[in-house]
């Protein structure tokens, strides 16, 4: 039966179109406009395997999930929660409760050793005072601190804790909320152990930075309910230990030393701020939020593969499209991360890496092949970004965003690939993502170009 009488009003029948159903005599095919590809003469195919990580907020039973400890994510409702070991983790804004789904990261450890617990002997106080469970905190418990003046005047009011680290990147985090301060200073101690000026400082009150050291990154993110998360990034020259360290700020506050962002005001023994959740790891960017009671705790990476007729029973090994939508945490381009790879007997062959460890740009790998992508679209960032990759015997292809600079890479296909592997480059977990993964579908077919780029809008 000819579409062009059950197309919905208004829809062209010439090219291709999607809509959200279509019935075809006694048949009805329903899709949302990723799933359901439509031509005007034909349904030329649904995909053999639809992960929508967002939607769904699962993970389909051909998956095989591990994360070898806890983990935390924001629920639907902007609160922190904690999942178990090998439990995936759906995160969503904390602002908007959009569902950003499958959460994939690296393996990293917290060094400080009480994170929610501010009166603990590991802070040091200095002409500061803590009050205990003060308030609701971004998990919705009432964990959270006050951190507030003795009765100390001319110096500033603040807590500190020790930990050991060597010549790398670090980043400190910590929620944050104003009560009758709202102005705070974050620094690693030792400034001539770091490059540049491992300090910044911020108004909660506007929800920006005031002043940032010299070679140093910092940031401060509203998560909701007057919280912030603030982080601080510095690179460390040596072994030295250091310290992480929260100040106060009142507004008359006065400089105690040349460049200090800890400022000195007089303490009137009840005014503060509320904080919770602090968190030095190393690294570049921040990670969801470690918990700590009593020691150092790390969080296992996270590792999604497909393997065995699981695999098989989807894939075909001559021609096929993959489709995904992903985002980075984070523009560093340091290392390699992978958003998905495919694998034979011998190991990775395939797949996307965004970035290649050292350039700046999405790169496509097929039976190790690199592509090079020449389009700014193709560029790292932490926006969502629709991705499509379609191969046969003779030529794949990589389309971001709809663009219409393809980029090829001639080969000859490999028919061995036997796994999968989502959020990471390989099926071991190497070089995970570090971001999110709204969907990934597979369709086993070589799909036109045309339908490419309307997929990739």
């Amino acid at each position: 039966m000819a579409f062009t009488k059950i197309l919905p009003a208004g829809i062209s029948t010439t090219g291709t179109v999607t809509v959200d159903s279509l019935s075809v005599g006694d048949v009805t095919l329903t899709g949302d406009t990723d799933n359901l590809i439509i031509n005007t003469d034909t349904v030329t195919v649904r995909p053999t395997l639809d992960l929508n990580f967002a939607r769904d907020k699962r993970l389909d039973s051909k998956i095989t999930f591990t994360r070898n400890s806890v983990g935390t994510y924001v629920d639907a409702n902007g609160l922190i929660q904690t999942a178990v070991n090998n439990i995936p983790r759906f995160d969503h804004d904390p602002i908007t409760g959009e569902s950003l789904g499958l959460l994939i990261e690296e393996s990293r450890t917290n060094l400080i050793t009480y994170s929610e617990d501010l009166s603990n002997a590991a802070w040091t106080k200095g002409a500061a005072n803590v009050q205990t469970n003060a308030i609701t905190s971004p998990a919705g418990d009432s964990t959270a601190d006050k951190l507030y003046d003795d009765n100390t005047s001319g110096t500033h009011h603040y807590v500190t804790q020790s930990f050991n680290k060597t010549a790398t990147t670090y980043t400190a985090s910590v929620y944050v909320k104003a009560a009758e301060y709202t102005k705070i200073a974050l620094g690693f101690s030792g400034v001539s152990n770091w490059q540049g000026s491992p300090q910044a400082q911020y108004n909660l009150s506007t929800g920006t930075t005031i002043i940032v050291g010299a070679d140093t990154t910092a940031t401060i993110n509203s998560v909701g309910n007057g919280w912030y998360r603030l982080t601080l990034t510095s690179t460390s020259l040596n072994t030295t230990a250091s310290a992480f360290s929260l100040a106060h700020i009142s507004d008359s506050g006065t400089n105690t030393g040349a460049g200090s962002v800890f400022l000195g005001h007089g303490g009137d023994g009840s005014s503060g701020v509320y904080i919770w959740g602090a968190q030095v790891e190393q690294g570049s960017f921040p990670t969801s939020y470690i918990p700590t009671s009593g020691s150092t705790v790390t969080r296992a990476a996270d590792l999604a593969k497909i393997t065995g007729t699981n695999f098989t029973d989807f894939y075909n090994q001559t021609e096929g499209t993959i489709f995904f939508n992903y985002k980075n945490l984070s523009t560093d381009t340091s290392t390699i991360r992978g958003v998905w790879g495919l694998e034979n007997s011998a190991g990775p062959v395939s797949g996307i890496r965004s970035p290649q460890s050292g350039a700046t740009r999405i790169r496509l790998l097929y039976n190790n092949n690199f592509s090079s992508a020449s389009s700014n679209l193709f560029l790292i960032d932490t926006n969502y970004k629709k991705g499509v990759v379609a191969y046969n015997q003779t030529e794949n292809r990589l389309m971001m965003n709809g663009t219409s600079d393809f980029v090829s890479a001639t080969h000859t296909n490999d028919n061995t690939i036997v796994a999968l592997s989502i959020g990471s480059r390989t099926i071991n977990g190497d070089s995970p993502l570090g971001g999110h993964i709204k969907y990934f579908k597979y369709y086993n077919k070589r799909l036109s170009n045309a339908q490419l780029q309307n997929l990739t809008k």
